[in-house]
């Protein structure tokens, strides 16, 4: 059972990581967007 939870740790972190990459991704292009605009 100890296996299994560190299984479903690595997926939740996996899934902030991906969540916070799309953050960052969707942040720098409103800004380039902004800047662009300029």
């Amino acid at each position: 059972s100890f296996k299994k939870s560190k299984i479903n740790f690595l997926i939740i972190t996996d899934i902030l990581i991906y969540e916070k990459t799309l953050l960052l991704l969707s942040f720098t292009s409103i800004q380039e967007h902004y800047i662009s605009k300029k």
